[in-house]
């Protein structure tokens, strides 16, 4: 599998919250801040997954995005992998759609 690798400076990854990680592209260089959306186990695959969403510098910048969140896969260390297999990675991001949509559902409903 050609797997894009990448590193994250934090040494524990919440459940959910709004932690900010910054992730260091290997081929760029480049450093982008995420907030962690959430992070879960694939109960068919025993694989760790992540769900991020970029921070943005300006509120137009935020204004400007199209809303959709980042799927890595997490591995040994936290570094963080993205995934090759389109169908995999639809199948994980409908499980942190629907894990996103009770959280925030739950939360409404305590409000």
């Amino acid at each position: 599998m050609n797997e894009e690798k990448m590193n994250t400076n934090e040494e524990e990854m919440p459940e959910f919250g709004n932690d900010l990680i910054t992730l260091t592209d290997e081929e760029t260089g480049e450093e982008l801040q995420f907030e962690v959306l959430a992070t879960m186990t694939d109960e068919e695959t025993g694989r760790d997954f992540i769900a991020l969403i970029p921070v943005f510098q300006s509120p137009e910048d935020a204004l400007m995005d199209d809303g959709t969140f980042t799927v890595l896969e997490v591995g040994e260390d936290n570094e963080f992998f993205t995934i090759d297999d389109e169908e995999e990675l639809d199948r994980i991001g409908l499980i942190f759609e629907e894990k996103l949509r009770d959280y925030y559902e739950e939360e409404e409903e305590e409000n």
